[in-house]
């Protein structure tokens, strides 16, 4: 069942705390069905730093949150956050985001009007299961990040944008995509565009000393950030494909694809057609002893 925010009293115009109306409009389509923004600006957040996080019980599993198309869409993060802020969450307190779809949407976190010292991501998942899509998308002006996964949740993201993540002022560094899983599963990225992340535009995996993350990237295009791919021990094995990186100085040593570290087993990279262009801090490719 497709539910348009505005029937519950969602206005869009960039000013009006719209975050129980899209609240209702998800409890109405779920579980299983559409959310659905007109043209228009959501400001979310402005009563709550996490205003999007998932219900317990189930509501909310399998649901699309779908906008007009990212041109005309926006939902935006309302500025001066208190404390580390996020518009969808799911985590053990309250619910778990299961076979989630994000399509068509701008989202803007607003980083210009937060503290900088908070950290922030479009969405993280403490706790979720099942896949996690995004298509036509865009994410920016993030303090720290854009998506991060602290369980299993599979990662599919196809034609989105991440611009503007993180900022040098922020301890919490800037990663566009992080899955950060607690055991195996896999992230697919394509045909999907970087602009100036601070820290990596993917970083796979965590310090766990485990082969928990498989990670594809194809067809995708980096510019103005230091790192393309950082490798943590978690990863498995990650494969570039068909890929361009155009390193900028950002906020860490440059390279276009590195580990995280030099001592821990990094599991592998694969790497066909990718191409790696300067200027840069550090050598296109560096990786530790353990990494193949």
């Amino acid at each position: 069942m497709v539910q348009d925010v505005t029937d519950f009293g969602a206005v869009g115009d960039s000013t009006t705390n719209d975050t129980q109306a899209i609240r209702d409009a998800a409890d109405a389509a779920g579980p299983g069905g559409t959310v659905y923004f007109p043209a228009g600006t959501y400001l979310v957040g402005e009563n709550s730093r996490q205003p999007l996080t998932y219900p317990s019980g189930g509501d909310w599993d399998g649901l699309n949150w779908q906008g007009e198309s990212h041109e005309a869409t926006t939902l935006k993060m309302a500025g001066g956050q208190p404390d580390s802020f996020f518009i969808w969450r799911g985590k053990s307190s309250a619910g778990a985001i299961v076979d989630a779809t994000f399509s068509q949407l701008d989202i803007n976190m607003n980083k210009q009007n937060q503290p900088a010292d908070e950290p922030s991501q479009a969405i993280l998942v403490g706790q979720g299961s099942g896949t996690l899509k995004m298509r036509d998308c865009i994410v920016r002006n993030s303090n720290a990040g854009g998506v991060k996964i602290h369980d299993t949740v599979d990662l599919d993201i196809e034609h989105c944008e991440f611009r503007d993540i993180g900022r040098p002022d922020n301890s919490y560094n800037g990663h566009a995509i992080n899955p950060n899983y607690s055991s195996s599963g896999t992230c697919d990225v394509r045909r999907t565009l970087f602009e100036n992340t601070i820290a990596s535009d993917i970083d796979v995996g965590d310090d766990i000393d485990a082969d928990y993350v498989t990670c594809t990237i194809h067809r995708c295009y980096s510019e103005g950030s230091p790192v393309l791919v950082k490798l943590d021990p978690a990863n498995a094995k990650t494969t570039i494909s068909n890929t361009k990186f155009v390193a900028g100085s950002g906020g860490v040593p440059s390279g276009g694809v590195k580990s995280n570290n030099n001592d821990a087993e990094c599991g592998s990279i694969e790497l066909d057609n990718v191409e790696i262009v300067g200027p840069t801090d550090g050598p296109g490719i560096k990786l530790g002893a353990a990494t193949d």
